[in-house]
């Protein structure tokens, strides 16, 4: 019997990667001033907005 998968809460506490955090900012300040303005703005244009890969 194969042992279940870990979900993301169970990951909670290891601490995010900086590199993580900074993805993580980059997608918020660009999705906050995208969606402003375009409700309907694309994951993908966000993504690539914020200079990150869309994953």
């Amino acid at each position: 019997m194969s042992q279940p998968r870990k979900n993301a809460a169970a990951r909670s506490d290891t601490p995010a990667r900086s590199d993580a955090v900074r993805n993580r900012e980059r997608i918020l300040r660009v999705a906050m001033a995208e969606l402003t303005v375009r409700p309907d703005v694309p994951l993908s244009t966000i993504a690539k907005k914020a200079g990150v890969g869309q994953g």
